[in-house]
C-alpha cells in the first residue's frame, strides 16, 4: 500500500511538473514563435545575461516585425513595429499595464495584507482606488500645480550650480544629488524626509533592486541591500507623515494623500507606498543628464552651436548691483526659450533619449485581440515593446540611425511612404523613451525642464572635460533592466572649470507665469 502511494505520488509530481514546463500551444495568426537553445529557460538566461539588449538580439535574429517567445508556460510577444504599436495602442482596453500594478506595488513596497492599496482590480478592469490615485498623480504632474513645483526645483537647481566651484567630480554621482535634492525638496517642502546622505543613497539602492523585490522571493536574502534601503525610507517617510510634514508639501503628496485617507490605507501601508512615488520622477533624471552633458562636451562643434543658440534666443544680460552696492552683471536664462526657441539643445536632448533607451514596456492582453487583421495576440499573454529596437530602426529613422544626429529632430519634411508629417510620426510612432500614448509618463514635462535647466545652465557657465583626458563612453549597467536609460556601470571623473566669459557673472532662472 505504501508503494501504492508512493507511485501516486512521484506520478502526481511528474504531471504537475509536465503541465508546467510543456510549452503552451502556438496559433498560427500569433507573432511568430522564436525557441531558444535551452528549452524552458534559455530566453530567461538570455534577459538576465544581456538584460534588455537581449530584445535586440532577438530581433536581429528574426527580422520580424513581432515574435512569440515563451519562458515556462508564459507566453509574451515583442512588438518591433510601429505600426503594430499603434494597433496595440488602439486596443489599450484589453493591453493594459493595470494588472500588473497592484501585484508590482505590493511586492516593490512591501506591503501585507488585503487593503485597499492593493486591492484585487474591479470587473471593470481596475480598483476604485487605483483609478482615483491615478487620477490625482495626472491631475498634479500634468496640471497648473506642476508650474510651482516646477520653479521651487528649478530654483534649487541653480543654487546646487551656484555652490560648484572649479573642481574634480564624478559626474554621475554629482547629477543624482543635485536632481535628488531639487526634486524631494519641491515635492516634499521643508521637511523633506530625504534630506541627508543616508537617505538619498537608500533611494539609489532601493531603486537598484526593485526588480529582485518585484519577484518577491526571500527578499531579505535574495535582495539584502534593497530591502534594507526601502526598510529605511520606510521608516523616515513614517515618521514625515506623524509629523505631519505634508501640511507644507506640495499638491503632489497632498492629493495623494487625502485619496489615501479616504480609502482608510494604514499610515505604514502610506509610507511603503510613498517609497516607490519618487522613484519615477528620479530614477532616469540623473542618467538622462549624465549622456545629455557627455554628449554636448564630448562634441566641441555641438557645444558651441548650442551656446550660441542660448545666447541668441535665451539669454538676457543687465547690470545689477551685488549686496555691497558694487556694479556686477546678471544673466538671465529664460527657461521658456530654451524650451521653445533654443530648437538644436531640445533636439539634442532628444536623440540623447533616442541612443540611450533601455525601457521596453509591459502590457497585459486580458483578451483575445487581433492587430492590423495580422497577427492574434491571446489572451493572459504579455506585451513588451522594446524601445532599444524602434529607437534605432533605420526604417523610421534612416540609414543613419546608429549615429548620434541630433538635427534629425530638426526635419520636418514629409518621409517617403509617411503620408504626413515626418517629425510627427517619429514622436508618436518610432520615439519610445517616454512610452506611447496611452501610456506616456505623466512625469516627463517635470523632468524635461529639470534636465533642460541644469544642462543650460552648466553649458554656458562651465567647460567640463574627462580627468583621464578624451572622451571615453562607461560600461554600461545592462542588467538595469526597470530604468527606461541606461545608466553607466562605472563613474566617470570630470574637470569643472569656470569659462573665463562669464567668470564674475550672476546668473538666474525666468519662468513666465502659469507656464513649466
Amino acid at each position: 500500500m505504501e508503494q501504492f502511494y508512493l507511485h501516486l505520488l512521484v506520478l502526481l509530481v511528474l504531471s504537475i511538473l509536465l503541465r508546467f514546463l510543456i510549452a503552451p500551444g502556438h496559433a498560427p495568426e500569433e507573432p511568430p514563435l522564436v525557441s531558444s537553445r535551452i528549452p524552458f529557460i534559455g530566453h530567461l538566461i538570455g534577459l538576465a545575461r544581456y538584460g534588455n539588449r537581449y530584445y535586440v538580439r532577438l530581433s536581429a535574429q528574426s527580422q520580424l516585425p513581432a515574435i512569440t517567445i515563451n519562458i515556462f508556460r508564459q507566453k509574451i510577444y515583442l512588438i518591433y513595429s510601429p505600426g503594430l504599436l499603434a494597433a496595440a495602442q488602439r486596443h489599450a482596453k484589453y493591453i493594459s499595464f493595470e494588472p500588473f500594478a497592484a501585484l508590482a506595488i505590493r511586492r516593490a513596497a512591501g506591503i501585507k495584507g488585503n487593503g485597499p492599496i492593493v486591492s484585487s482590480s474591479s470587473e471593470k478592469g481596475r480598483s476604485s482606488f487605483d483609478k482615483q490615485m491615478k487620477d490625482a498623480v495626472h491631475s498634479v504632474l500634468l496640471g497648473e500645480a506642476m508650474v510651482g513645483i516646477t520653479r521651487a526645483s528649478v530654483a534649487a537647481i541653480k543654487k546646487s550650480v551656484d555652490d560648484l566651484r572649479s573642481t574634480e567630480v564624478d559626474l554621475l554621482t554629482w547629477c543624482r544629488h543635485v536632481l535628488t535634492m531639487a526634486t524631494t525638496d519641491s515635492i516634499y517642502g521643508p521637511m523633506n524626509p530625504y534630506r541627508n546622505r543616508e537617505a538619498e543613497a537608500a533611494i539609489w539602492e532601493f531603486d537598484s533592486g526593485l526588480g529582485k523585490l518585484t519577484l518577491n522571493f526571500a527578499q531579505r536574502f535574495i535582495a539584502r541591500e534593497a530591502y534594507q534601503a526601502r526598510e529605511k525610507l520606510v521608516k523616515r517617510l513614517l515618521e514625515y507623515f506623524e509629523k505631519c510634514g505634508y501640511i507644507n508639501a506640495s499638491s503632489f503628496v497632498q492629493r495623494r494623500l487625502e485619496v489615501e485617507r479616504k480609502a482608510s490605507a494604514t499610515l505604514e501601508d502610506i509610507a511603503r507606498l510613498e517609497t516607490l512615488m519618487v522613484l519615477p520622477l528620479l530614477s532616469n533624471s540623473a542618467p538622462s543628464t549624465f549622456w545629455v552633458l557627455f554628449d554636448i562636451f564630448s562634441r566641441l562643434d555641438l557645444l558651441e552651436e548650442i551656446r550660441k543658440e542660448i545666447v541668441q534666443n535665451a539669454l538676457q544680460f543687465k547690470p545689477c548691483d551685488d549686496s555691497m552696492g558694487k556694479p556686477k552683471q546678471m544673466c538671465t536664462l529664460n527657461m521658456n526659450n530654451i524650451r521653445d526657441k533654443c530648437p538644436l539643445l531640445v533636439a539634442t536632448w532628444q536623440e540623447t533619449l533616442r541612443l540611450r533607451a533601455n525601457t521596453a514596456s509591459v502590457r497585459f492582453v486580458s483578451k483575445d485581440t487581433k492587430l492590423n487583421d495580422t497577427y492574434l495576440l491571446k489572451a493572459n499573454s504579455i506585451v513588451q515593446t522594446p524601445a532599444n529596437v524602434l529607437n534605432v530602426d533605420p526604417n523610421i529613422w534612416g540609414p543613419d540611425a546608429h549615429l548620434y544626429n541630433p538635427r534629425r529632430f530638426l526635419d520636418t519634411r514629409a518621409s517617403p511612404g509617411a503620408g504626413g508629417d515626418r517629425k510627427r510620426d517619429r514622436k508618436w510612432n518610432g520615439f519610445m523613451t517616454f512610452g506611447a500614448s496611452p501610456w506616456t509618463c505623466p512625469g516627463r514635462h517635470f523632468a524635461t525642464a529639470q534636465i533642460l535647466a541644469l544642462v543650460s545652465l552648466l553649458v554656458m557657465k562651465f567647460d567640463i572635460s574627462p580627468v583621464a583626458g578624451d572622451w571615453v563612453s562607461p560600461r554600461i549597467n545592462h542588467r538595469s533592466m526597470a530604468l527606461a536609460i541606461s545608466i553607466p556601470a562605472e563613474g566617470l571623473m570630470v574637470n569643472v572649470v569656470t569659462r573665463k566669459e562669464v567668470k564674475g557673472i550672476d546668473w538666474e532662472f525666468q519662468m513666465m507665469e502659469g507656464k513649466a
